[in-house]
């Protein structure tokens, strides 16, 4: 399904209807999750209400514009200096991922995750499924085990496709106690 946030309204006449009473609960998702301008008309609308109302998360995601951020919103390494910079720091590895993990230059930064899965581990379609699987277990880990000022890259090995959910869950929480535990000792020694 495409967009239709760029399109102008005179060009979509089948959503003439909505935000009166002859709109049909069918449009209702395709317009609260596409156009701002028909959102905030489906938004208004009593039907939306009583013919979808688990449907107005969608309609206030697009009158803002914005996911809805929570607990489970990373803050993601962008740039391949960043992971770069990763790989000066200190190693460690688990059965189904490897972390590399450093301690950055600016004060009071949130930290941040990168995730690398390479051609080793399959086409596409699986690389991608990998990503989905890390960044789901490193979100159901406690946040609140990572530092502040820390950058920290894993590294999916070929078995983390079928590897159990939870067995990425403990090797996640593992490597990040073992990288807190190298980076104090590095800290230390210098």
């Amino acid at each position: 399904m495409t967009c239709l946030r760029n399109v102008p309204f005179s060009h979509l006449a089948w959503f003439a209807p909505v935000g009166t009473d002859s709109v049909r609960a069918w449009q209702l998702p395709l317009v609260a999750m596409c156009w701002h301008a028909a959102a905030q008309k489906a938004a208004k609308s009593s039907l939306l209400k009583f013919c979808a109302p688990d449907l107005g998360s969608f309609a206030s995601m697009a009158l803002t514009g914005n996911k809805q951020t929570s607990r489970t919103s990373l803050n993601m390494m962008q740039n391949r200096a960043a992971f770069l910079a990763a790989r000066n720091g200190v190693r460690a590895h688990a059965k189904n991922l490897r972390i590399e993990a450093v301690r950055t230059q600016t004060q009071g930064a949130q930290p941040r995750i990168g995730l690398t899965v390479t051609k080793k581990n399959g086409n596409a379609v699986m690389r991608n499924r990998i990503k989905r699987r890390m960044r789901a277990a490193i979100i159901s880990v406690s946040t609140d085990e990572l530092r502040c000022d820390h950058d920290y890259v894993f590294i999916s090995k070929p078995n983390a496709l079928n590897a159990p959910f939870e067995s990425l869950r403990s090797d996640i929480r593992a490597l990040i106690e073992s990288s807190h535990k190298r980076l104090d000792e590095k800290s230390v020694k210098s």
